[in-house]
């Protein structure tokens, strides 16, 4: 069983107020990142995976388009290995 002391108590309740999102709308649009690179894998053989990398791909681009961030979209999906990629992406 975990025993915290009153300082070490408090000490996470700071660290938990530290932890909360920032809600200023300025702040938040000059402070966060603003574009990512990543790439979505799934395994070709997988029809379940594959639906819902392209529904997570999809979800991405309806953000960027809304300008949650800014991305470089690639529309293609390959199917299989590619390049440095060891699945399909």
């Amino acid at each position: 069983m975990l025993v915290l002391s009153e300082t070490e108590i408090k000490s996470t309740e700071w660290e938990l107020i530290q932890s909360i999102p920032e809600t200023d709308v300025a702040t938040v649009t000059a402070n966060e990142i603003k574009e990512y690179h990543f790439h979505i894998y799934f395994h070709q053989t997988n029809a379940t995976e594959h639906y819902f990398a392209l529904e997570l791909r999809d979800a991405v681009l309806r953000l960027c388009r809304d300008g949650a961030f800014v991305a470089v979209p690639l529309f293609r999906v390959n199917t299989e290995a590619n390049g440095p990629h060891p699945v399909g992406e």
